[in-house]
Protein backbone atom coordinates (compact mmCIF):
# COMPACT_ATOMS: atom_id res chain seq x y z
CA UNK A 1 0.00 0.00 0.00
CA UNK A 2 1.53 3.47 -1.26
CA UNK A 3 1.79 6.36 0.97
CA UNK A 4 -0.64 8.00 -1.30
CA UNK A 5 -3.52 5.10 -0.45
CA UNK A 6 -2.50 5.71 3.61
CA UNK A 7 -3.37 9.28 3.39
CA UNK A 8 -5.96 9.08 1.29
CA UNK A 9 -7.86 6.54 3.97
CA UNK A 10 -6.54 8.16 6.55
CA UNK A 11 -8.55 11.46 5.12
CA UNK A 12 -11.66 9.66 4.97
CA UNK A 13 -11.95 8.38 8.30
CA UNK A 14 -10.52 11.58 10.28
CA UNK A 15 -11.29 14.91 8.06
CA UNK A 16 -9.90 17.22 11.20
CA UNK A 17 -6.40 15.34 11.26
CA UNK A 18 -6.38 15.15 7.21
CA UNK A 19 -6.95 18.51 6.55
CA UNK A 20 -4.14 19.48 8.74
CA UNK A 21 -2.02 16.77 7.28
CA UNK A 22 -2.28 17.87 3.86
CA UNK A 23 -2.21 21.40 4.80
CA UNK A 24 1.51 20.09 6.28
CA UNK A 25 2.40 18.09 3.19
CA UNK A 26 1.20 21.79 1.01
CA UNK A 27 3.46 23.89 3.51
CA UNK A 28 5.48 21.89 5.24
CA UNK A 29 6.23 22.05 9.21
CA UNK A 30 9.17 22.04 11.16
CA UNK A 31 11.52 20.39 8.80
CA UNK A 32 8.81 17.82 7.11
CA UNK A 33 9.07 17.08 3.12
CA UNK A 34 7.06 19.28 1.29
CA UNK A 35 5.04 17.13 -1.65
CA UNK A 36 2.43 18.71 -3.39
CA UNK A 37 1.16 15.82 -5.48
CA UNK A 38 0.19 13.89 -2.12
CA UNK A 39 -1.69 16.63 -0.49
CA UNK A 40 -3.19 17.87 -3.97
CA UNK A 41 -4.90 14.04 -3.81
CA UNK A 42 -5.74 14.23 0.55
CA UNK A 43 -7.44 17.91 -0.41
CA UNK A 44 -9.38 16.08 -3.14
CA UNK A 45 -10.59 13.16 -1.04
CA UNK A 46 -12.17 16.07 1.58
CA UNK A 47 -13.81 18.28 -0.98
CA UNK A 48 -16.44 16.65 -1.59
CA UNK A 49 -17.28 17.16 1.81
CA UNK A 50 -15.11 20.29 3.20
CA UNK A 51 -15.10 23.13 1.87
CA UNK A 52 -12.19 24.79 3.14
CA UNK A 53 -10.40 21.25 1.24
CA UNK A 54 -12.31 22.13 -1.72
CA UNK A 55 -10.55 26.04 -1.62
CA UNK A 56 -7.47 24.32 -1.20
CA UNK A 57 -8.30 22.37 -4.77
CA UNK A 58 -8.95 25.66 -6.33
CA UNK A 59 -5.59 27.07 -5.10
CA UNK A 60 -3.83 24.37 -6.11
CA UNK A 61 -5.24 24.21 -9.42
CA UNK A 62 -4.68 27.59 -10.32
CA UNK A 63 -1.41 27.65 -9.20
CA UNK A 64 -0.54 24.30 -10.70
CA UNK A 65 0.72 22.78 -7.93
CA UNK A 66 0.48 18.99 -7.72
CA UNK A 67 -1.82 18.86 -10.98
CA UNK A 68 -1.60 20.92 -13.91
CA UNK A 69 -2.20 24.36 -13.78
CA UNK A 70 -5.70 25.84 -15.11
CA UNK A 71 -5.86 29.46 -13.71
CA UNK A 72 -9.47 29.43 -15.10
CA UNK A 73 -10.80 26.61 -13.41
CA UNK A 74 -9.08 27.34 -10.13
CA UNK A 75 -10.36 30.81 -10.01
CA UNK A 76 -13.94 29.94 -10.47
CA UNK A 77 -13.33 27.32 -7.56
CA UNK A 78 -12.35 30.13 -5.35
CA UNK A 79 -14.73 32.99 -6.65
CA UNK A 80 -17.71 30.41 -5.72
CA UNK A 81 -16.43 29.63 -2.64
CA UNK A 82 -14.87 32.83 -1.09
CA UNK A 83 -18.67 33.73 0.00
CA UNK A 84 -19.11 30.42 2.37
CA UNK A 85 -15.63 30.78 3.38
CA UNK A 86 -15.83 33.97 4.95
CA UNK A 87 -18.51 33.64 6.81
CA UNK A 88 -16.44 30.27 8.48
CA UNK A 89 -14.46 33.30 10.21
CA UNK A 90 -13.65 33.34 12.97
CA UNK A 91 -14.02 29.56 14.07
CA UNK A 92 -11.87 28.38 10.97
CA UNK A 93 -8.87 29.49 10.93
CA UNK A 94 -7.48 27.90 7.81
CA UNK A 95 -10.03 29.68 6.04
CA UNK A 96 -8.58 33.13 6.61
CA UNK A 97 -5.27 31.64 5.62
CA UNK A 98 -6.64 29.93 2.50
CA UNK A 99 -8.72 33.30 1.37
CA UNK A 100 -5.52 35.58 2.11
CA UNK A 101 -3.12 32.88 0.39
CA UNK A 102 -5.54 33.11 -3.15
CA UNK A 103 -5.89 37.08 -2.51
CA UNK A 104 -2.10 37.45 -3.32
CA UNK A 105 -1.88 35.43 -6.02
CA UNK A 106 -4.56 37.57 -7.56
CA UNK A 107 -7.12 34.46 -7.64
CA UNK A 108 -9.25 35.92 -6.17
CA UNK A 109 -10.84 39.77 -4.54
CA UNK A 110 -12.78 39.81 -1.31
CA UNK A 111 -15.24 43.14 -1.05
CA UNK A 112 -13.90 43.02 2.61
CA UNK A 113 -10.63 41.97 3.83
CA UNK A 114 -11.05 42.79 7.56
CA UNK A 115 -12.55 39.76 8.69
CA UNK A 116 -9.97 37.74 7.16
CA UNK A 117 -6.99 40.32 8.25
CA UNK A 118 -8.83 39.89 11.53
CA UNK A 119 -8.64 36.24 11.97
CA UNK A 120 -5.09 35.89 11.09
CA UNK A 121 -3.57 38.77 12.69
CA UNK A 122 -5.39 36.07 15.85
CA UNK A 123 -3.25 32.87 14.90
CA UNK A 124 0.11 35.19 14.23
CA UNK A 125 -0.35 36.39 18.01
CA UNK A 126 -0.87 32.57 18.62
CA UNK A 127 2.17 32.41 16.93
CA UNK A 128 0.79 30.38 13.65
CA UNK A 129 3.72 29.63 11.11
CA UNK A 130 0.52 29.61 7.97
CA UNK A 131 -0.77 32.71 9.05
CA UNK A 132 2.19 34.50 10.13
CA UNK A 133 3.85 33.90 5.90
CA UNK A 134 -0.05 34.55 4.59
CA UNK A 135 0.17 37.79 6.17
CA UNK A 136 3.68 38.62 5.50
CA UNK A 137 3.04 38.45 1.82
CA UNK A 138 -0.32 40.37 2.00
CA UNK A 139 1.84 43.52 3.43
CA UNK A 140 4.23 42.70 0.07
CA UNK A 141 1.32 42.41 -2.39
CA UNK A 142 -0.64 45.41 -0.78
CA UNK A 143 -3.67 42.69 0.08
CA UNK A 144 -6.25 44.32 1.76
CA UNK A 145 -3.23 46.45 3.43
CA UNK A 146 -0.85 48.92 2.51
CA UNK A 147 2.24 47.63 1.06
CA UNK A 148 4.62 47.48 4.69
CA UNK A 149 8.21 45.85 4.16
CA UNK A 150 9.39 45.82 7.49
CA UNK A 151 6.01 43.63 8.49
CA UNK A 152 6.66 41.40 5.34
CA UNK A 153 9.74 40.80 6.62
CA UNK A 154 9.41 40.44 10.46
CA UNK A 155 6.20 38.19 9.88
CA UNK A 156 8.39 35.75 7.03
CA UNK A 157 11.43 35.37 9.57
CA UNK A 158 8.89 34.19 12.14
CA UNK A 159 7.30 31.79 10.29
CA UNK A 160 10.40 30.46 8.15
CA UNK A 161 12.29 29.87 11.76
CA UNK A 162 8.88 27.27 12.32
CA UNK A 163 9.70 25.31 9.28
CA UNK A 164 7.15 27.36 6.70
CA UNK A 165 8.99 26.16 3.42
CA UNK A 166 7.11 28.95 1.26
CA UNK A 167 8.06 31.20 3.71
CA UNK A 168 11.61 29.95 3.62
CA UNK A 169 11.64 30.79 0.18
CA UNK A 170 10.32 34.26 0.43
CA UNK A 171 12.47 35.31 3.12
CA UNK A 172 15.31 34.23 0.51
CA UNK A 173 13.73 36.46 -2.23
CA UNK A 174 13.85 39.55 0.69
CA UNK A 175 17.42 38.68 0.71
CA UNK A 176 18.27 39.12 -2.78
CA UNK A 177 16.61 42.12 -2.66
CA UNK A 178 18.39 45.15 -4.83
CA UNK A 179 19.53 46.70 -1.44
CA UNK A 180 20.60 44.12 0.44
CA UNK A 181 24.44 43.41 1.49
CA UNK A 182 26.68 40.18 0.59
CA UNK A 183 25.91 38.73 3.55
CA UNK A 184 22.15 38.60 3.59
CA UNK A 185 22.39 37.62 -0.01
CA UNK A 186 23.93 34.54 1.24
CA UNK A 187 21.71 33.59 4.24
CA UNK A 188 19.46 34.09 1.20
CA UNK A 189 20.89 31.29 -0.59
CA UNK A 190 21.01 28.99 2.09
CA UNK A 191 16.83 29.30 2.98
CA UNK A 192 16.54 28.62 -1.09
CA UNK A 193 18.55 25.76 -0.15
CA UNK A 194 16.52 24.59 2.96
CA UNK A 195 13.40 24.90 1.03
CA UNK A 196 15.12 22.86 -2.37
CA UNK A 197 15.76 20.36 -0.21
CA UNK A 198 12.35 19.74 1.62
CA UNK A 199 10.77 19.23 -1.60
CA UNK A 200 9.09 23.27 -2.15
CA UNK A 201 9.45 23.15 -6.02
CA UNK A 202 10.20 27.18 -6.23
CA UNK A 203 12.65 27.08 -3.78
CA UNK A 204 14.37 24.24 -5.98
CA UNK A 205 13.63 26.46 -8.71
CA UNK A 206 15.38 29.98 -6.64
CA UNK A 207 18.20 27.53 -5.50
CA UNK A 208 18.91 26.42 -9.10
CA UNK A 209 19.09 30.13 -10.25
CA UNK A 210 21.19 31.15 -7.58
CA UNK A 211 23.95 28.35 -8.37
CA UNK A 212 22.99 29.45 -11.58
CA UNK A 213 24.02 32.75 -11.88
CA UNK A 214 26.66 32.67 -8.31
CA UNK A 215 24.10 34.97 -6.07
CA UNK A 216 24.61 34.03 -2.33
CA UNK A 217 26.86 30.98 -3.48
CA UNK A 218 29.56 29.79 -5.67
CA UNK A 219 28.23 29.62 -9.24
CA UNK A 220 28.09 25.80 -10.48
CA UNK A 221 26.20 24.65 -13.39
CA UNK A 222 25.67 21.13 -12.65
CA UNK A 223 24.23 21.50 -9.66
CA UNK A 224 21.72 24.38 -10.66
CA UNK A 225 20.68 22.06 -13.71
CA UNK A 226 19.79 19.11 -10.90
CA UNK A 227 17.60 21.69 -9.18
CA UNK A 228 16.08 22.78 -12.32
CA UNK A 229 14.90 18.98 -13.49
CA UNK A 230 13.60 18.43 -9.98
CA UNK A 231 11.66 21.55 -10.09
CA UNK A 232 10.33 20.48 -13.61
CA UNK A 233 9.68 17.08 -12.61
CA UNK A 234 7.29 18.26 -9.90
CA UNK A 235 5.24 20.59 -12.90
CA UNK A 236 6.90 24.17 -12.07
CA UNK A 237 6.49 25.81 -15.65
CA UNK A 238 9.47 28.08 -14.85
CA UNK A 239 11.29 25.44 -14.02
CA UNK A 240 10.19 23.26 -17.41
CA UNK A 241 11.77 26.54 -19.39
CA UNK A 242 15.16 26.71 -17.58
CA UNK A 243 15.81 23.32 -17.93
CA UNK A 244 14.61 23.36 -21.39
CA UNK A 245 17.52 26.26 -21.79
CA UNK A 246 19.86 24.62 -20.17
CA UNK A 247 19.66 21.52 -22.69
CA UNK A 248 19.45 23.58 -25.35
CA UNK A 249 22.96 25.65 -24.12
CA UNK A 250 24.62 22.73 -22.52
CA UNK A 251 24.87 24.19 -19.64
CA UNK A 252 25.39 21.74 -16.54
CA UNK A 253 25.01 19.03 -18.54
CA UNK A 254 25.73 17.24 -22.47
CA UNK A 255 23.62 19.67 -25.07
CA UNK A 256 20.25 17.65 -25.80
CA UNK A 257 18.44 19.66 -28.44
CA UNK A 258 15.51 17.09 -28.48
CA UNK A 259 15.54 16.85 -24.49
CA UNK A 260 15.44 20.62 -24.88
CA UNK A 261 12.80 20.70 -27.57
CA UNK A 262 10.56 18.07 -25.75
CA UNK A 263 10.56 20.44 -21.86
CA UNK A 264 10.08 23.81 -23.90
CA UNK A 265 7.10 22.28 -25.98
CA UNK A 266 6.11 21.30 -21.94
CA UNK A 267 6.16 25.08 -20.98
CA UNK A 268 4.60 26.12 -24.01
CA UNK A 269 1.23 23.70 -23.72
CA UNK A 270 1.35 25.05 -20.35
CA UNK A 271 1.05 28.63 -21.86
CA UNK A 272 4.63 29.95 -20.78
CA UNK A 273 5.56 32.71 -23.78
CA UNK A 274 9.41 32.88 -22.79
CA UNK A 275 9.08 28.67 -23.68
CA UNK A 276 7.44 29.99 -27.07
CA UNK A 277 9.64 32.61 -28.56
CA UNK A 278 12.99 30.10 -26.81
CA UNK A 279 11.40 27.21 -28.80
CA UNK A 280 10.67 29.53 -31.52
CA UNK A 281 14.77 30.78 -32.16
CA UNK A 282 15.61 27.71 -31.87
CA UNK A 283 13.85 26.20 -34.82
CA UNK A 284 14.65 29.81 -36.21
CA UNK A 285 18.88 28.92 -35.66
CA UNK A 286 18.13 25.48 -36.87
CA UNK A 287 19.52 23.68 -33.50
CA UNK A 288 16.63 21.50 -33.52
CA UNK A 289 17.15 18.58 -35.79
CA UNK A 290 14.18 18.97 -38.48
CA UNK A 291 12.75 22.18 -37.43
CA UNK A 292 13.66 25.25 -39.70
CA UNK A 293 12.40 28.67 -39.73
CA UNK A 294 8.61 27.91 -41.28
CA UNK A 295 8.10 25.89 -38.18
CA UNK A 296 9.71 28.91 -35.66
CA UNK A 297 7.11 30.98 -37.79
CA UNK A 298 3.51 30.25 -35.64
CA UNK A 299 5.07 30.13 -32.38
CA UNK A 300 6.99 34.11 -33.17
CA UNK A 301 3.17 34.83 -34.95
CA UNK A 302 1.54 34.02 -31.80
CA UNK A 303 3.60 35.47 -28.92
CA UNK A 304 4.47 38.77 -31.44
CA UNK A 305 0.39 39.09 -31.63
CA UNK A 306 0.57 39.05 -27.82
CA UNK A 307 2.95 42.28 -27.38
CA UNK A 308 6.12 39.59 -26.85
CA UNK A 309 9.25 42.36 -28.16
CA UNK A 310 11.52 39.40 -28.31
CA UNK A 311 8.80 37.40 -30.74
CA UNK A 312 8.08 41.27 -32.60
CA UNK A 313 12.34 41.55 -33.72
CA UNK A 314 12.74 37.87 -34.44
CA UNK A 315 9.84 37.78 -36.83
CA UNK A 316 11.18 41.59 -37.56
CA UNK A 317 14.05 39.62 -38.86
CA UNK A 318 12.76 37.00 -40.85
CA UNK A 319 10.69 39.20 -42.69
CA UNK A 320 13.48 41.12 -43.36
CA UNK A 321 15.90 38.62 -44.79
CA UNK A 322 13.03 36.60 -45.83
CA UNK A 323 13.37 34.07 -43.52
CA UNK A 324 10.54 31.21 -43.48
CA UNK A 325 8.84 33.60 -45.02
CA UNK A 326 8.38 35.99 -47.81
CA UNK A 327 10.55 38.56 -47.66
CA UNK A 328 8.77 41.73 -46.59
CA UNK A 329 10.82 44.88 -45.49
CA UNK A 330 7.69 46.90 -44.26
CA UNK A 331 6.20 43.93 -42.23
CA UNK A 332 9.94 44.08 -41.08
CA UNK A 333 10.03 48.08 -39.75
CA UNK A 334 6.31 47.70 -38.74
CA UNK A 335 7.48 44.74 -35.88
CA UNK A 336 11.14 46.66 -35.34
CA UNK A 337 8.84 49.89 -34.84
CA UNK A 338 6.46 48.13 -32.43
CA UNK A 339 9.39 46.37 -30.14
CA UNK A 340 11.37 49.46 -30.29
CA UNK A 341 8.39 51.63 -29.01
CA UNK A 342 8.80 49.24 -25.52
CA UNK A 343 12.34 50.66 -25.92
CA UNK A 344 14.21 46.92 -27.02
CA UNK A 345 17.35 48.27 -27.89
CA UNK A 346 17.91 45.23 -30.80
CA UNK A 347 15.01 46.51 -32.65
CA UNK A 348 15.34 50.16 -31.73
CA UNK A 349 19.19 49.50 -33.67
CA UNK A 350 17.50 47.81 -36.55
CA UNK A 351 15.26 50.06 -37.65
CA UNK A 352 17.53 52.71 -37.04
CA UNK A 353 19.57 50.38 -39.91
CA UNK A 354 16.63 50.60 -42.09
CA UNK A 355 15.68 54.30 -41.19
CA UNK A 356 19.31 55.09 -42.66
CA UNK A 357 19.55 53.22 -45.72
CA UNK A 358 15.85 53.93 -46.84
CA UNK A 359 14.44 50.13 -46.29
CA UNK A 360 11.02 50.07 -46.14
CA UNK A 361 10.93 53.24 -44.10
CA UNK A 362 11.87 56.93 -46.29
CA UNK A 363 15.34 57.10 -45.18
CA UNK A 364 15.71 59.23 -42.61
CA UNK A 365 19.13 60.06 -40.88
CA UNK A 366 17.88 62.15 -37.61
CA UNK A 367 15.31 59.92 -36.99
CA UNK A 368 17.98 56.72 -37.78
CA UNK A 369 20.55 58.69 -35.45
CA UNK A 370 17.93 59.26 -31.92
CA UNK A 371 17.05 55.31 -32.46
CA UNK A 372 20.58 54.60 -32.62
CA UNK A 373 21.14 57.03 -29.12
CA UNK A 374 18.59 55.14 -27.26
CA UNK A 375 19.69 51.66 -28.18
CA UNK A 376 23.68 52.83 -27.61
CA UNK A 377 22.67 54.58 -23.95
CA UNK A 378 21.16 50.68 -23.24
CA UNK A 379 25.42 49.70 -24.23
CA UNK A 380 24.42 47.92 -27.40
CA UNK A 381 27.72 47.31 -29.30
CA UNK A 382 26.69 47.28 -32.94
CA UNK A 383 24.75 50.50 -32.16
CA UNK A 384 27.58 52.41 -30.23
CA UNK A 385 29.69 51.53 -33.87
CA UNK A 386 26.94 52.91 -36.05
CA UNK A 387 25.99 55.89 -33.89
CA UNK A 388 30.04 56.61 -33.87
CA UNK A 389 30.06 56.31 -38.30
CA UNK A 390 27.20 59.05 -38.12
CA UNK A 391 28.83 61.45 -35.62
CA UNK A 392 32.30 60.53 -37.67
CA UNK A 393 30.38 61.34 -41.04
CA UNK A 394 28.31 64.14 -39.87
CA UNK A 395 25.05 62.22 -40.59
CA UNK A 396 21.60 63.12 -38.92
CA UNK A 397 23.67 65.69 -37.73
CA UNK A 398 27.11 68.52 -37.11
CA UNK A 399 30.59 65.92 -37.47
CA UNK A 400 31.43 65.75 -34.00
CA UNK A 401 35.38 63.45 -34.25
CA UNK A 402 35.52 63.57 -30.30
CA UNK A 403 32.29 62.04 -29.40
CA UNK A 404 32.17 59.29 -32.33
CA UNK A 405 35.80 58.35 -30.64
CA UNK A 406 33.76 57.90 -27.37
CA UNK A 407 31.13 56.14 -29.58
CA UNK A 408 33.93 53.60 -30.88
CA UNK A 409 35.78 53.37 -27.66
CA UNK A 410 32.49 52.18 -25.55
CA UNK A 411 32.09 49.75 -28.40
CA UNK A 412 35.59 48.59 -28.81
CA UNK A 413 35.53 48.03 -24.51
CA UNK A 414 33.48 45.45 -25.13
CA UNK A 415 35.37 43.36 -28.19
CA UNK A 416 33.39 44.82 -30.76
CA UNK A 417 36.18 44.36 -33.75
CA UNK A 418 34.52 47.07 -36.14
CA UNK A 419 35.09 49.51 -33.26
CA UNK A 420 38.14 48.63 -32.30
CA UNK A 421 39.00 48.91 -35.32
CA UNK A 422 37.79 52.56 -36.14
CA UNK A 423 39.47 53.78 -33.11
CA UNK A 424 42.53 52.24 -34.12
CA UNK A 425 41.94 54.08 -36.90
CA UNK A 426 41.36 57.99 -35.39
CA UNK A 427 44.41 57.20 -33.17
CA UNK A 428 46.68 56.51 -36.17
CA UNK A 429 44.85 60.00 -37.69
CA UNK A 430 45.15 61.74 -34.21
CA UNK A 431 41.23 62.20 -35.36
CA UNK A 432 39.27 63.17 -32.18
CA UNK A 433 41.86 61.81 -30.07
CA UNK A 434 45.89 62.64 -29.55
CA UNK A 435 47.52 60.94 -32.10
CA UNK A 436 49.08 57.40 -30.83
CA UNK A 437 50.40 55.18 -33.02
CA UNK A 438 51.27 52.31 -30.66
CA UNK A 439 47.63 52.11 -29.06
CA UNK A 440 46.17 52.14 -33.07
CA UNK A 441 48.36 49.14 -33.25
CA UNK A 442 47.06 47.46 -30.27
CA UNK A 443 43.55 48.17 -31.39
CA UNK A 444 44.18 46.73 -34.69
CA UNK A 445 45.72 44.05 -32.99
CA UNK A 446 42.45 43.29 -30.92
CA UNK A 447 40.68 43.18 -34.05
CA UNK A 448 42.66 41.55 -36.38
CA UNK A 449 42.49 38.62 -33.92
CA UNK A 450 38.87 38.68 -33.96
CA UNK A 451 38.77 37.90 -37.88
CA UNK A 452 38.25 41.36 -39.21
CA UNK A 453 39.82 41.47 -42.24
CA UNK A 454 39.93 45.74 -42.04
CA UNK A 455 41.93 45.51 -39.28
CA UNK A 456 44.25 43.04 -40.45
CA UNK A 457 44.85 44.80 -43.63
CA UNK A 458 45.97 47.87 -41.45
CA UNK A 459 48.06 46.24 -38.98
CA UNK A 460 49.49 44.89 -41.96
CA UNK A 461 50.59 48.21 -43.37
CA UNK A 462 51.79 49.36 -39.70
CA UNK A 463 54.38 46.43 -39.71
CA UNK A 464 55.20 47.44 -43.76
CA UNK A 465 56.05 51.05 -42.88
CA UNK A 466 56.79 50.50 -38.97
CA UNK A 467 54.35 52.68 -37.72
CA UNK A 468 53.56 52.33 -34.07
CA UNK A 469 56.20 49.39 -33.85
CA UNK A 470 59.07 47.73 -35.50
CA UNK A 471 59.05 47.94 -39.23
CA UNK A 472 58.87 44.09 -40.58
CA UNK A 473 57.90 42.71 -44.12
CA UNK A 474 57.55 39.02 -43.01
CA UNK A 475 54.57 39.77 -40.21
CA UNK A 476 53.06 42.32 -42.92
CA UNK A 477 52.76 39.87 -45.16
CA UNK A 478 51.43 37.52 -42.62
CA UNK A 479 48.74 39.96 -42.03
CA UNK A 480 47.67 40.81 -45.35
CA UNK A 481 47.88 37.44 -46.88
CA UNK A 482 45.25 36.47 -44.30
CA UNK A 483 43.45 39.50 -44.91
CA UNK A 484 43.18 38.88 -48.77
CA UNK A 485 42.47 35.09 -48.33
CA UNK A 486 39.22 36.75 -46.69
CA UNK A 487 38.35 38.72 -49.86
CA UNK A 488 40.00 41.82 -48.48
CA UNK A 489 40.29 44.13 -51.60
CA UNK A 490 42.92 46.61 -50.37
CA UNK A 491 45.08 43.36 -48.49
CA UNK A 492 45.12 41.62 -51.83
CA UNK A 493 46.45 45.06 -53.54
CA UNK A 494 49.32 45.10 -51.02
CA UNK A 495 50.09 41.56 -50.98
CA UNK A 496 50.50 41.96 -54.78
CA UNK A 497 52.87 44.83 -54.44
CA UNK A 498 54.86 43.20 -51.77
CA UNK A 499 55.80 40.06 -54.06
CA UNK A 500 55.85 42.62 -57.43
CA UNK A 501 58.71 44.40 -55.26
CA UNK A 502 59.65 41.66 -53.26
CA UNK A 503 59.42 43.23 -49.87
CA UNK A 504 59.70 40.15 -47.38
CA UNK A 505 58.58 37.70 -50.22
CA UNK A 506 60.14 36.40 -52.94
CA UNK A 507 59.64 38.42 -55.71
CA UNK A 508 57.05 36.65 -57.99
CA UNK A 509 55.08 38.57 -60.74
CA UNK A 510 52.73 35.94 -61.40
CA UNK A 511 51.71 35.88 -58.09
CA UNK A 512 51.71 39.80 -58.04
CA UNK A 513 49.48 39.70 -60.94
CA UNK A 514 46.87 37.17 -59.48
CA UNK A 515 46.53 39.22 -55.95
CA UNK A 516 46.31 42.77 -57.54
CA UNK A 517 43.55 41.39 -60.02
CA UNK A 518 41.70 39.69 -57.53
CA UNK A 519 41.46 43.47 -55.98
CA UNK A 520 41.24 45.26 -59.05
CA UNK A 521 38.23 43.02 -59.85
CA UNK A 522 36.71 44.48 -56.91
CA UNK A 523 36.72 47.55 -58.23
CA UNK A 524 40.11 48.78 -56.05
CA UNK A 525 42.62 51.49 -56.47
CA UNK A 526 44.80 52.63 -53.94
CA UNK A 527 44.19 55.98 -52.19
CA UNK A 528 48.20 56.12 -52.48
CA UNK A 529 51.08 54.35 -53.08
CA UNK A 530 52.48 51.64 -50.61
CA UNK A 531 55.68 52.72 -49.06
Amino acid sequence: MTDETLVAKDAAADETISLEVAVALYCGRGDSEVNFKQAFRTFSVLAETDQIAAGFVGLMTYLGEGTAPDPEQGRTVLRELWPQLIKKLPQEPLAATLLGWAGCDDAITVDDWQPVLQALRTQTRADGALAQRVLGLMYATGTGVHRNSAHTRSLLQRAAAQGDALAQDRLGLLLHGQDTTAEECKQGTALFARAAERGLPLGQLDYAQALDFGAGVKTDKKEAFKWYRLAARQGLVTAMYDLGIAYLNGQGTDRDTKKAEKWLLRAVEYGDEDAKVALGEAYLNGFVKGRNAAAALPLLKETADQGNVRAEYLLARMYLLGSGTEKDTKKAADLFTQAASNDYGQAQYELAILLYSGVGRDQDFPQAKKLLTKAADQGLAEALFSLGIMYKRGEGGPQDLAQAAVCFQQAAQQGYSLAQNSLGAMYKAGEGVPQDEAKAVELFRAAAKQGDTMAQSNLGVMYLIGCGLAQDYLKAAKWFRRAAKQGNAEAQYNLGLMYYKGKGLTQDLTKAAAWIGKAEAQGYRPTEPLR
